[in-house]
């Protein structure tokens, strides 16, 4: 016995957008790929009506809180200056090395924090954050392939 054709059925071949390490983008679907777990969603292209980029500012909450803490070292140092005593210039002066590399860290922190770039897509089913990135130039790009694979069905179902 031979293997049996079924000469009715027709795959159609995707047409690959994009691919890479996180997304693959063709002409039926984008697959997202988990970072974390062997793990992967899909949602399908003619579903997805509209796509946008949000930013998520920065959090500096790290940043803030070391900034915090070296000017309360630095108070502290300042007020045991006046303290008589070998070990109370000790202590201050300690006090203020901590604080200044606190203070300096911590406006270092503040910075250089990055926001985040998020891609969001609606459905029928509702709005979904489906990738994120502090590489806007990124997320940008895979938001108009996605356009481009949306609009390239659209010419599709309409001609």
């Amino acid at each position: 016995m031979g293997e049996r054709e079924n000469k009715d059925v027709v795959e159609e071949k995707e047409k690959n957008y994009y691919s890479d390490e996180r997304i693959q983008i063709t002409d039926k679907k984008i697959i997202i790929k988990s970072k974390y777990i062997d793990d992967k969603i899909s949602y399908i292209i003619p579903h997805i009506t509209s796509v946008r980029i949000t930013k998520k500012p920065p959090d500096r909450t790290l940043g803030v809180l070391f900034a915090v803490m070296g000017l309360t070292l630095l108070i502290g140092a300042g007020f045991l200056m006046d303290t008589p005593g070998e070990l109370a210039r000790y202590f201050s002066t300690l006090l203020f090395m901590f604080g200044l590399i606190s203070l300096v860290l911590g406006v270092i922190l503040a910075l250089i924090a990055k926001g985040e770039y998020t891609l969001k897509i609606n459905s029928s089913s509702g709005e979904s954050n489906i990738l994120g990135s502090d590489d806007k130039a990124y997320i940008e790009n895979i938001a108009n392939v996605i356009n481009e694979a949306i609009t390239d069905i659209w010419w599709r179902l309409e001609g």
